[in-house]
């Protein structure tokens, strides 16, 4: 688990670094951050809906006290490929030149 965390949370810091910083010059700063932002929100609508849906199935069982640490495991997974998948969907379907 530390490992884990250790390894993905400097990778979702860089992720989230390089979503921004990658944003396309061409267009107007308004679409990238209404992009960007909704892209985040959407991320963590389905970090907190996976979380929920993780909770629910191990409630009552013998291990129902992983699912913290299940749900926090899979959201930074989770969160890291949605970015990555979004920054390659705006830079080339989206914005592209």
């Amino acid at each position: 688990m530390i490992v884990f965390l250790i390894v993905f949370v400097p990778l979702l810091i860089l992720f989230l670094w390089m979503f921004f910083k990658s944003s396309p010059n061409h267009i107007e700063p308004k679409k990238i951050k209404i992009y960007n932002y909704s892209t985040i929100v959407l991320g963590v609508l389905l970090c907190v809906t996976y979380s929920l849906k993780i909770k629910t199935d191990m409630a009552g069982g013998s291990d129902s006290a992983w699912w913290p640490i299940l749900a926090i495991m899979f959201s930074l997974v989770m969160f890291s490929g949605l970015l990555l998948v979004s920054a390659i969907i705006r830079k080339f379907l989206i914005f592209r030149k």
